[in-house]
């Protein structure tokens, strides 16, 4: 059965697409070349997540929760579009090499070393 929006079952092209944003975030929040006033953008809608007054309040079924979810997605995005792009690019890049890279198995992995039981 195809995964279909009501389905139920999660997309994981879309989780995958999340956590590389994670992922691309925490990267730039490390780089030096990002200026220091952008760094509290993502941190502003976490700060929305847990602050007690809301635009929507969390009681009204499902429209609290999105507007929590909007304002930690504006935080993110406004980070990453407002970084220098060249900076982004090469975190993108990095992050793409890092994906299609091998994970184990080849003979590189092999570390070849002497032991001795120690009683």
């Amino acid at each position: 059965m195809p995964n279909t929006p009501n389905s139920g079952t999660p997309n994981p092209g879309l989780i995958m697409q999340v956590i590389n944003r994670l992922r691309l975030v925490a990267r730039l929040l490390s780089d030096r070349r990002v200026p220091v006033y952008l760094k509290p953008l993502p941190f502003a809608g976490l700060l929305y997540l847990v602050w007690p007054a809301d635009l929507m309040p969390d009681l009204i079924p499902l429209i609290g929760q999105v507007d929590d979810l909007g304002v930690l997605i504006l935080g993110v995005e406004t980070f990453v579009r407002l970084s220098p792009q060249h900076v982004v690019a090469e975190h993108e890049a990095a992050l793409l090499a890092d994906r299609s890279a091998p994970r184990g198995g080849g003979s590189d992995d092999v570390i070849d070393g002497d032991w001795k039981e120690v009683k």
